[in-house]
C-alpha cells in the first residue's frame, strides 16, 4: 500500500513537471520579406490583397509568391529609421516585412491573412 501511493506521488511530480514543458513550446508564427506586384482592394470585405514574391521563413526558408490579405486587424509597423515618413498605404515595388499567420491556404499562390505588416518605400 505504501509503495501504491509513493509511486501515486511521483507519478504525479513528474506529470506536473512535464506540462509546463509541453505548453510552453509554441510555434512561431512565420514571417515573409519580398517585393510588392499587385495590390488588389476588396470593397466587399474591406480588406487589400497584396500579391507579393520574396522568401517566407517558418521551419526553413523557401522562395514564394504569395497573396497577403491585409484587414483592418493588421497592425501597420512604422519604420523610424532616419527621416523617414509614415507610410500606411501598400504599392507596387515597395518592399514589404509581414509577420503570417499560421494557416495558409494550398492554392497557386497560396494566401494568408497579415498579422502585422511594415512597408519599406523603395527610392527611385
Amino acid at each position: 500500500m505504501k509503495f501504491k501511493r509513493t509511486l501515486l506521488i511521483t507519478l504525479i511530480c513528474i506529470l506536473s513537471l512535464s506540462i509546463p514543458t509541453f505548453a510552453s513550446n509554441k510555434e512561431k508564427s512565420p514571417i515573409f520579406m519580398g517585393k510588392v506586384l499587385e495590390i488588389t482592394k476588396d470593397d466587399k470585405d474591406n480588406s487589400v490583397r497584396v500579391k507579393a514574391k520574396g522568401y517566407v521563413k517558418g521551419c526553413s526558408v523557401y522562395e514564394e509568391e504569395l497573396v497577403l490579405i491585409v484587414t483592418k486587424d493588421t497592425e501597420i509597423i512604422v519604420s523610424k529609421c532616419g527621416n523617414e515618413e509614415k507610410h500606411e498605404e501598400v504599392c507596387v515595388g515597395d518592399l514589404i516585412f509581414a509577420k503570417l499567420d499560421k494557416a495558409m491556404t494550398k492554392s497557386i499562390p497560396p494566401q494568408v491573412v497579415a498579422k502585422k505588416i511594415q512597408i519599406s518605400k523603395v527610392n527611385k
